[in-house]
């Protein structure tokens, strides 16, 4: 099967429309994890204990 390059403009179009919002849902998911282990962080610093 040979596609044209209307075909691949379409596919490639296609790849950028699901990838971004599962690109923008990841950073989210990292920015929230990078938050709670920051404030746990400066908690254990302030407190100087884990509990």
């Amino acid at each position: 099967m040979i596609m044209d390059l209307t075909q691949l403009a379409n596919l490639g179009e296609f790849i950028g429309g699901v990838a971004v919002p599962v690109t923008v849902i990841y950073l989210a998911a990292q920015l929230r994890h990078n938050s709670r282990t920051s404030r746990f962080s400066a908690n254990v610093a302030l407190h100087g204990k884990l509990n």
